[in-house]
Parts: structure tokens; C-alpha cells; sequence
């Protein structure tokens, strides 16, 4: 070895993993029903701040992260006037907030301490852009088509709000999350460092 302990991470799914999903979950849940106290449009908050924890999340725990933001979405539901089975689509939305930057930390091996250049343009284009520009549009589509809470007309102003509601939370909470939190995360055994494990 280099100098630098390996940490031993079991292989396959552990019951820890069950209660790292229920925090992801309660965590995603209790910041969704907080943003939802100002909302300009039906659905959509000023500022979103699971974007800013979900891509955190993504990076550190990926498909348990993955998991936790589907079940949030049905927790929330009741303080966004949806549905359960809304709940459902809206937290597969906000899961690619945790997608996105899982695959682009995991595919171009990235530091989530944010140490290099590399690791800041990776962060900023997979999670400040990408996955906030992504996953609100996801989110748009199903509120126009699926909730049916307003028209195709109403997408410019409503998706360039969401999208600025993301940023607004996402550049400075997943900065700080990352780069203060990351190295002891990284030392747990529910870091995600492969694939599926």
C-alpha cells in the first residue's frame, strides 16, 4: 500500500444499508417539506434544498441514495398537495439529483473532498448543471403532463424558476457538504467506492 489505509467495504447489500436508506429519505423529506413553505408556482419552491443534499447524497451512498430520494418523494407528498402515487414520480425526479453525479464521481474516479480542478469541474458541470437542469426538466414534464398543476405555456418562467430555485441551493450546500464532510464519509464503510457496494 501507498502510505494510505484501504478501507474494508463489504461487498453486497447489509442491513446498515436499510437505515442509510431511511435517512436519506428522512433527511430528503424534511428538507422537501421545508422548501415547500414558499412556492411561486403549484409544486415548485423558491429554493429547493433536497437539490442541494440529494447530489451529496448520490456521491457518497449511490443507489441507497438512490432508494432514499423515491421514498422521500412519497413522504413529502402530503406537503406539496400530491398524491402518494405522485409522491412516487416526483421522488424518481428527484432521484437523478442523486443519479447524475453518483455515475459522473464514479465514472472519471473524482475526489468528493473536491481537491483537484478536475474534481471542481466535475462537480460543477455534473452537479451544479447537469443534474439540476436535468432533474427539474423531468420534474416540468411530469407537472405539466402528469399533475396536470399548469400548461406547456407556463414552462418557460416555471422551469427557469425551478432551475434557479436548484442552483440557489445546490452551489453553496453541496459545496459545503462536500468538501467539509466528504473525508470522514470516505473513511465510514458506507461510502460508496465501487458500483453497487
Amino acid at each position: 500500500m501507498s502510505g494510505k489505509e484501504e478501507v474494508v467495504r463489504p461487498k453486497g447489500f447489509r442491513v446498515v444499508h436499510l437505515v442509510l436508506i431511511a435517512v436519506v429519505a428522512a433527511v430528503s423529506t424534511i428538507a422537501s417539506i421545508a422548501a415547500s413553505v414558499l412556492q411561486p408556482f403549484p409544486g415548485l419552491a423558491f429554493i429547493y434544498l433536497p437539490g442541494g443534499i440529494l447530489p451529496v447524497f448520490g456521491i457518497w451512498f449511490g443507489p441507497w441514495a438512490l432508494i432514499g430520494a423515491i421514498i422521500a418523494g412519497v413522504l413529502y407528498a402530503p406537503a406539496w398537495g400530491m398524491a402518494p402515487h405522485f409522491g412516487l414520480l416526483s421522488g424518481l425526479s428527484d432521484a437523478v439529483y442523486a443519479l447524475i453525479p453518483w455515475i459522473a464521481f464514479k465514472v472519471t474516479n473524482a475526489d468528493p473532498s473536491l481537491k483537484t480542478k478536475k474534481d471542481y469541474a466535475i462537480w460543477f458541470v455534473f452537479v451544479v448543471i447537469l443534474a439540476t437542469v436535468v432533474t427539474d426538466f423531468t420534474y416540468q414534464m411530469l407537472s405539466i403532463y402528469v399533475y396536470g398543476w399548469y400548461t406547456m405555456d407556463a414552462f418557460p418562467i416555471s422551469y427557469t424558476l425551478s432551475v434557479t430555485g436548484g442552483l440557489i441551493a445546490v452551489i453553496p450546500l453541496s459545496f459545503i457538504l462536500l468538501r467539509v464532510l466528504s473525508p470522514y464519509v470516505k473513511k465510514s464503510s458506507l461510502y460508496v467506492k465501487g458500483w453497487l457496494y
